[in-house]
């Protein structure tokens, strides 16, 4: 038998669906095929134009950068920022060069491409002021230390420690700094000193305004709430502290010829006069002598 009769029979023994199927997939590997070129085609393409010159960053906008340390953040992002596309930008290379300047908390990135950018940025805001190395460094409301920035209208705290990992780790400061945070920048302004006594933190305001006795400020916004309305109250008048530390049951207390408050805070005299008892202490009877419950039991909104 011939090869071209032996290649007919072969043929014609196979089924005729088979050979339809044969016929049929022919077409179909050819379009798998040209669809893999094309994917490879089109990925190879994306991966050189996203870092090419055509989406270079060109134009960067920078917003929320403020202080003494704004045109140096703004200069850092600026620089780092141009060495990234629109279509490739990295985040985290942009914190990076920013980590000198530890007043920046966070960064916003807004790309529009072909070559611009919008950085927001977000900065700690100073609560108070430590002493490091001869210098008063702010400190935001999480024990940050923000070193390298300057702050006006804050209080300086007294620490013994050094920070840890550029923050504050000590646990009286911390509920110091904690006080402070709540208070809104124009009552910070008004502080003088921050001290820890026997009612916890205990601030000394400018002028002649009582004392104020926060406890550990876990409810330290309350509690600002709460001393501003006492001060607004005319029974307050002649006080030398207000206790805070129970946000709802403020009291003004320190009354009277003879009694005043001593340089850590305590009362220099007894408050009643016999045996020295500590009117300051709040066990919710408001029956001291010398201590007036201002809005007892009121709410604070």
């Amino acid at each position: 038998m011939s090869k071209a009769k032996k290649m007919a029979t072969s043929s014609a023994a196979l089924p005729q669906s088979a050979r339809s199927d044969r016929r049929r997939w022919r077409p179909r590997a050819r379009w798998i095929v040209l669809a893999v070129l094309l994917t490879a085609l089109l990925l190879g393409g994306w991966l050189w134009l996203r870092d090419s010159s055509l989406a270079q960053v060109e134009k960067v906008n920078v917003t929320g950068a403020t202080g003494e340390t704004r045109r140096s953040v703004e200069r850092a992002i600026t620089i780092a920022a141009r060495e990234m596309t629109t279509l490739h930008f990295d985040d985290a290379a942009l914190l990076a060069a920013l980590k000198p300047y530890p007043i920046v908390k966070s960064i916003e990135v807004r790309t529009h491409p072909p070559h611009k950018i919008d950085v927001i940025v977000h900065q700690y805001t100073p609560v108070a002021t430590v002493v490091l190395g001869g210098r008063d460094v702010p400190v935001a409301a999480d024990g940050t230390v923000l070193d390298g920035s300057a702050a006006s209208g804050v209080p300086p705290l007294p620490t013994n420690r050094a920070p840890v990992r550029g923050a504050i780790r000590e646990r009286v400061v911390l509920e110091e700094i904690r006080v402070l945070a709540g208070a809104t920048a124009a009552q910070r302004a008004t502080v003088e000193r921050v001290q820890y006594g026997p009612h916890g933190v205990e601030l000394k305001f400018r002028g002649d305004a009582p004392m104020a006795y926060f406890g550990d400020g876990a409810r330290a916004r309350d509690q600002w709430v709460a001393l501003r309305r006492v001060r607004a109250d005319p029974a307050s008048a002649g006080a030398t502290y207000i206790d805070l530390r129970i946000p709802e049951r403020p009291a003004a207390g320190g009354f009277g010829e003879g009694v005043g408050v001593s340089t850590d805070g305590t009362d220099a005299a007894a408050v009643d006069g016999t045996d020295g008892t500590d009117a300051s202490s709040v066990d919710g009877s408001g029956d001291t002598t010398d201590q007036t419950g201002i809005g007892d039991g009121e709410a604070i909104q």
